[in-house]
């Protein structure tokens, strides 16, 4: 793996070219964990429970964060 700054004398283009491959690479083979979300989802509904200008229903919800 290499080094996630630019070598001298290496050119910028392709160093972001191969940074960002890199990134869509590593997001690709990343497995989601369905039981325990990055978000809380929980704490996001209370919210949008309590803001009465929030018409969208709390059942999308899950749907829209997965």
């Amino acid at each position: 793996m290499s080094k996630p700054y630019v070598q001298a004398g290496e050119p910028l283009n392709e160093f972001l070219r191969s940074f960002w491959q890199r990134q869509v690479d590593a997001a690709e083979q990343e497995t989601p964990d369905y039981r325990h979300p990055p978000l809380p989802l929980a704490r996001i509904k209370k919210v949008m429970k309590s803001d009465p200008d929030v018409k969208v229903s709390t059942s999308y919800l899950k749907l829209a964060l997965k």
